[in-house]
């Protein structure tokens, strides 16, 4: 993932925190505005989230964790 967002800009924020705020939030099902305090703050989860679905980031990224999630699991891919 860090190949893909990676620009060499400082963050204020950390982009691993974004996504495991977005894998969580997409995952349980939780409504947005019950994001733990624990994540960055929602409005920045949900302007990556909008951003890197618009941009197609997620249908790059997305297979490939399916592919690790199966061979972690002993599955086949």
């Amino acid at each position: 993932m860090k190949e893909i967002v990676d620009n060499g800009r400082k963050r204020k924020h950390n982009l691993d925190l974004v996504v495991n705020a977005i894998l969580r939030l997409t995952s349980t099902g939780m409504q947005w505005r019950n994001l733990e305090s624990t994540y960055p703050p929602l409005e920045l989860v949900y302007y990556y989230f909008r951003k890197w679905q618009a941009d197609g980031t997620w249908s790059k990224v997305l297979p490939g964790l399916v592919v690790k999630e199966r061979k972690r699991q002993g599955r086949q891919k």
